[in-house]
Protein backbone atom coordinates (compact mmCIF):
# COMPACT_ATOMS: atom_id res chain seq x y z
CA UNK A 1 0.00 0.00 0.00
CA UNK A 2 1.44 3.34 -1.07
CA UNK A 3 1.25 6.05 1.54
CA UNK A 4 1.59 9.75 0.75
CA UNK A 5 4.77 10.81 2.45
CA UNK A 6 4.61 13.82 4.76
CA UNK A 7 6.36 16.97 3.57
CA UNK A 8 9.18 18.26 5.70
CA UNK A 9 12.29 20.35 5.17
CA UNK A 10 14.33 17.22 4.52
CA UNK A 11 12.01 15.56 1.99
CA UNK A 12 10.91 18.71 0.19
CA UNK A 13 14.49 19.97 -0.11
CA UNK A 14 15.31 16.59 -1.57
CA UNK A 15 12.43 16.87 -4.04
CA UNK A 16 13.56 20.32 -5.11
CA UNK A 17 17.26 19.73 -5.61
CA UNK A 18 17.47 16.03 -6.35
CA UNK A 19 15.29 16.69 -9.39
CA UNK A 20 17.94 18.86 -11.07
CA UNK A 21 19.42 17.70 -14.40
CA UNK A 22 21.48 14.55 -14.02
CA UNK A 23 19.83 13.58 -10.72
CA UNK A 24 17.21 10.89 -10.42
CA UNK A 25 14.43 11.40 -7.88
CA UNK A 26 15.63 9.70 -4.73
CA UNK A 27 13.72 7.78 -2.06
CA UNK A 28 11.92 9.62 0.70
CA UNK A 29 14.20 11.32 3.20
CA UNK A 30 17.25 11.19 0.96
CA UNK A 31 19.42 14.29 0.91
CA UNK A 32 21.80 14.68 -2.06
CA UNK A 33 24.79 15.63 0.06
CA UNK A 34 27.17 16.84 -2.64
CA UNK A 35 24.53 18.95 -4.35
CA UNK A 36 23.26 20.26 -1.02
CA UNK A 37 26.80 21.32 -0.12
CA UNK A 38 27.24 23.01 -3.48
CA UNK A 39 24.13 25.20 -3.11
CA UNK A 40 24.16 25.59 0.67
CA UNK A 41 25.92 29.01 0.96
CA UNK A 42 23.74 30.80 -1.61
CA UNK A 43 20.61 29.05 -0.44
CA UNK A 44 21.10 30.05 3.17
CA UNK A 45 21.67 33.67 2.12
CA UNK A 46 18.47 34.01 0.11
CA UNK A 47 16.48 32.13 2.73
CA UNK A 48 17.49 34.43 5.57
CA UNK A 49 18.02 37.70 3.68
CA UNK A 50 15.43 37.89 0.88
CA UNK A 51 15.21 40.85 -1.46
CA UNK A 52 12.47 43.39 -0.71
CA UNK A 53 10.99 45.63 -3.40
CA UNK A 54 10.87 49.27 -2.40
CA UNK A 55 9.23 50.64 -5.56
CA UNK A 56 5.67 49.58 -6.33
CA UNK A 57 5.96 49.92 -10.11
CA UNK A 58 8.99 47.60 -10.23
CA UNK A 59 7.14 45.01 -8.16
CA UNK A 60 4.11 45.27 -10.45
CA UNK A 61 6.31 44.69 -13.49
CA UNK A 62 7.88 41.61 -11.90
CA UNK A 63 4.48 40.18 -10.96
CA UNK A 64 3.32 40.81 -14.53
CA UNK A 65 6.39 38.97 -15.83
CA UNK A 66 5.63 36.00 -13.60
CA UNK A 67 1.99 35.72 -14.65
CA UNK A 68 2.88 36.01 -18.35
CA UNK A 69 5.18 33.02 -17.76
CA UNK A 70 2.35 30.94 -16.34
CA UNK A 71 2.45 31.73 -12.61
CA UNK A 72 -1.34 32.03 -12.41
CA UNK A 73 -1.79 30.54 -8.96
CA UNK A 74 -1.26 32.91 -6.07
CA UNK A 75 -1.74 33.78 -2.45
CA UNK A 76 -0.41 36.59 -0.29
CA UNK A 77 -0.80 38.84 2.70
CA UNK A 78 1.18 41.07 5.02
CA UNK A 79 3.83 40.17 7.55
CA UNK A 80 5.92 42.08 10.10
CA UNK A 81 9.42 42.96 8.94
CA UNK A 82 10.98 40.74 11.62
CA UNK A 83 9.15 37.63 10.41
CA UNK A 84 9.84 37.95 6.70
CA UNK A 85 13.07 35.91 6.81
CA UNK A 86 11.27 32.97 8.36
CA UNK A 87 8.54 33.11 5.72
CA UNK A 88 11.11 33.22 2.92
CA UNK A 89 12.95 30.28 4.50
CA UNK A 90 9.76 28.24 4.65
CA UNK A 91 8.78 28.91 1.03
CA UNK A 92 12.31 28.30 -0.25
CA UNK A 93 12.55 24.99 1.56
CA UNK A 94 9.07 23.79 0.59
CA UNK A 95 8.58 25.23 -2.89
CA UNK A 96 12.00 26.15 -4.29
CA UNK A 97 11.18 29.84 -4.71
CA UNK A 98 14.84 30.76 -5.28
CA UNK A 99 15.71 28.26 -8.02
CA UNK A 100 17.55 29.71 -11.00
CA UNK A 101 16.33 29.82 -14.60
CA UNK A 102 17.87 26.49 -15.62
CA UNK A 103 16.49 24.69 -12.58
CA UNK A 104 13.02 26.09 -13.21
CA UNK A 105 13.18 25.07 -16.88
CA UNK A 106 14.09 21.52 -15.92
CA UNK A 107 11.24 21.27 -13.44
CA UNK A 108 8.81 22.64 -16.02
CA UNK A 109 9.95 20.06 -18.55
CA UNK A 110 9.25 17.35 -15.95
CA UNK A 111 5.74 18.66 -15.32
CA UNK A 112 6.61 20.06 -11.89
CA UNK A 113 5.30 23.33 -10.45
CA UNK A 114 7.56 26.36 -10.03
CA UNK A 115 7.05 29.14 -7.50
CA UNK A 116 8.27 32.67 -6.80
CA UNK A 117 8.01 34.92 -3.76
CA UNK A 118 7.79 38.72 -3.85
CA UNK A 119 7.93 41.26 -1.02
CA UNK A 120 7.03 44.96 -1.05
CA UNK A 121 7.96 47.44 1.67
CA UNK A 122 5.12 49.71 2.79
CA UNK A 123 5.96 53.36 3.34
CA UNK A 124 5.53 54.38 6.97
CA UNK A 125 4.93 50.81 8.12
CA UNK A 126 6.97 47.95 9.54
CA UNK A 127 4.81 45.46 7.65
CA UNK A 128 5.67 43.94 4.29
CA UNK A 129 3.21 42.85 1.64
CA UNK A 130 4.01 39.48 0.07
CA UNK A 131 2.86 37.45 -2.92
CA UNK A 132 3.53 33.76 -3.55
CA UNK A 133 2.87 32.76 -7.16
CA UNK A 134 3.10 29.35 -8.79
CA UNK A 135 2.66 27.54 -12.08
CA UNK A 136 0.49 24.51 -12.63
CA UNK A 137 2.20 21.15 -12.23
CA UNK A 138 3.11 18.53 -9.70
CA UNK A 139 4.26 19.96 -6.39
CA UNK A 140 3.38 20.26 -2.75
CA UNK A 141 2.54 23.95 -3.12
CA UNK A 142 -0.84 22.98 -4.58
CA UNK A 143 -1.49 20.72 -1.59
CA UNK A 144 -0.16 22.93 1.19
CA UNK A 145 -1.44 26.36 0.10
CA UNK A 146 -4.91 27.72 -0.67
CA UNK A 147 -4.13 29.25 -4.05
CA UNK A 148 -6.28 31.57 -6.14
CA UNK A 149 -6.39 31.65 -9.94
CA UNK A 150 -5.31 35.03 -11.31
CA UNK A 151 -7.30 34.35 -14.48
CA UNK A 152 -10.60 34.39 -12.57
CA UNK A 153 -12.35 37.75 -12.22
CA UNK A 154 -12.99 37.17 -8.51
CA UNK A 155 -9.40 36.31 -7.59
CA UNK A 156 -7.09 38.60 -9.52
CA UNK A 157 -3.69 39.58 -8.15
CA UNK A 158 -3.97 42.97 -6.44
CA UNK A 159 -1.50 45.48 -5.06
CA UNK A 160 -2.68 47.54 -2.09
CA UNK A 161 -6.29 47.25 -3.28
CA UNK A 162 -5.37 49.99 -5.77
CA UNK A 163 -4.41 47.94 -8.82
CA UNK A 164 -5.33 44.54 -10.24
CA UNK A 165 -3.69 42.35 -12.87
CA UNK A 166 -5.95 41.02 -15.62
CA UNK A 167 -5.96 39.70 -19.20
CA UNK A 168 -7.36 42.03 -21.88
CA UNK A 169 -8.11 41.57 -25.57
CA UNK A 170 -6.03 43.71 -27.91
CA UNK A 171 -7.60 45.43 -30.91
CA UNK A 172 -6.82 44.16 -34.39
CA UNK A 173 -4.86 47.36 -35.04
CA UNK A 174 -2.54 46.38 -32.19
CA UNK A 175 -2.10 42.79 -33.30
CA UNK A 176 -5.09 41.15 -31.65
CA UNK A 177 -4.88 38.36 -29.12
CA UNK A 178 -4.80 38.63 -25.35
CA UNK A 179 -2.25 40.34 -23.13
CA UNK A 180 -1.88 40.96 -19.40
CA UNK A 181 -1.90 44.43 -17.90
CA UNK A 182 -2.56 46.35 -14.69
CA UNK A 183 -5.49 48.63 -14.10
CA UNK A 184 -7.05 50.46 -11.16
CA UNK A 185 -9.59 48.49 -9.17
CA UNK A 186 -13.19 49.56 -9.59
CA UNK A 187 -13.25 51.16 -6.15
CA UNK A 188 -10.04 53.09 -6.73
CA UNK A 189 -11.20 54.29 -10.15
CA UNK A 190 -14.49 55.47 -8.68
CA UNK A 191 -12.68 57.39 -5.95
CA UNK A 192 -10.53 59.15 -8.53
CA UNK A 193 -13.56 60.06 -10.64
CA UNK A 194 -15.45 61.52 -7.70
CA UNK A 195 -12.45 63.52 -6.47
CA UNK A 196 -11.57 64.91 -9.92
CA UNK A 197 -15.12 65.98 -10.70
CA UNK A 198 -15.42 67.66 -7.31
CA UNK A 199 -12.26 69.66 -8.07
CA UNK A 200 -13.81 70.89 -11.35
CA UNK A 201 -16.65 72.51 -9.42
CA UNK A 202 -14.27 74.88 -7.62
CA UNK A 203 -13.54 78.37 -8.92
CA UNK A 204 -9.76 77.97 -8.67
CA UNK A 205 -7.87 75.38 -10.72
CA UNK A 206 -5.32 74.80 -7.97
CA UNK A 207 -6.77 71.55 -6.63
CA UNK A 208 -7.48 70.26 -10.13
CA UNK A 209 -3.85 70.89 -11.09
CA UNK A 210 -2.56 69.01 -8.05
CA UNK A 211 -4.89 66.07 -8.63
CA UNK A 212 -4.03 65.75 -12.30
CA UNK A 213 -0.36 65.80 -11.38
CA UNK A 214 -0.89 62.95 -8.91
CA UNK A 215 -3.03 61.00 -11.38
CA UNK A 216 -0.35 61.23 -14.04
CA UNK A 217 2.22 59.73 -11.68
CA UNK A 218 0.29 56.44 -11.69
CA UNK A 219 2.18 53.35 -12.92
CA UNK A 220 2.10 53.64 -16.72
CA UNK A 221 0.87 50.17 -17.66
CA UNK A 222 -1.51 49.97 -20.62
CA UNK A 223 -4.70 49.37 -18.67
CA UNK A 224 -3.95 52.20 -16.25
CA UNK A 225 -3.09 54.60 -19.08
CA UNK A 226 -6.49 53.96 -20.64
CA UNK A 227 -8.22 54.65 -17.33
CA UNK A 228 -6.23 57.85 -16.77
CA UNK A 229 -7.21 59.02 -20.25
CA UNK A 230 -10.89 58.31 -19.49
CA UNK A 231 -10.69 60.18 -16.18
CA UNK A 232 -8.99 63.18 -17.78
CA UNK A 233 -11.58 63.25 -20.57
CA UNK A 234 -14.45 63.18 -18.07
CA UNK A 235 -12.74 65.93 -16.09
CA UNK A 236 -12.46 68.15 -19.16
CA UNK A 237 -16.14 67.71 -19.92
CA UNK A 238 -17.07 68.67 -16.37
CA UNK A 239 -14.71 71.65 -16.40
CA UNK A 240 -16.21 72.98 -19.63
CA UNK A 241 -19.73 72.48 -18.30
CA UNK A 242 -18.93 74.34 -15.08
CA UNK A 243 -16.63 77.07 -16.37
CA UNK A 244 -17.66 77.42 -20.01
CA UNK A 245 -14.05 77.83 -21.10
CA UNK A 246 -10.94 75.64 -21.08
CA UNK A 247 -8.54 78.55 -20.71
CA UNK A 248 -7.88 77.81 -17.04
CA UNK A 249 -7.92 74.05 -17.33
CA UNK A 250 -4.61 72.75 -15.95
CA UNK A 251 -2.05 71.45 -18.41
CA UNK A 252 -0.19 68.46 -17.02
CA UNK A 253 2.18 66.08 -18.79
CA UNK A 254 0.53 62.86 -19.97
CA UNK A 255 1.16 59.56 -18.23
CA UNK A 256 4.16 57.93 -19.88
CA UNK A 257 4.65 54.28 -20.78
CA UNK A 258 6.39 51.95 -18.35
CA UNK A 259 9.71 50.94 -19.83
CA UNK A 260 11.77 48.01 -18.65
CA UNK A 261 12.72 48.89 -15.07
CA UNK A 262 15.92 47.92 -13.30
CA UNK A 263 15.72 45.96 -10.08
CA UNK A 264 15.77 48.22 -7.04
CA UNK A 265 15.04 45.60 -4.39
CA UNK A 266 17.21 45.66 -1.26
CA UNK A 267 18.14 42.88 1.17
CA UNK A 268 15.88 42.47 4.17
CA UNK A 269 18.85 43.04 6.47
CA UNK A 270 19.22 46.59 5.11
CA UNK A 271 15.59 47.40 5.86
CA UNK A 272 15.97 46.04 9.37
CA UNK A 273 18.94 48.37 9.93
CA UNK A 274 16.95 51.35 8.71
CA UNK A 275 13.88 50.37 10.72
CA UNK A 276 15.08 49.09 14.10
CA UNK A 277 12.35 47.79 16.37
Amino acid sequence: MNMARPYSYETVFSDTYASLPGRAIQPSGYRPTSLYTKYQPDLEKVMTDPLIHIHKTVLMQRLLDAVVRGHYWHTGGTIPLEKAARLAEKFTAHYGTTLNVNQRAYRKAKGMANAKLFFLAQRGSRDLSWWLVATSGVGCIHEMESLNDARARSSRIRVDEDYELLPVTRSKQRGGGTCWTWRMTRIRYGEWAETLLAACRKVSNRQATQLLGSLNRSPGFGGIRQQVYSLATAMKREWRRRHGSMSDFPEVAKLSYVERLSDTAVPLSELLKLNPS
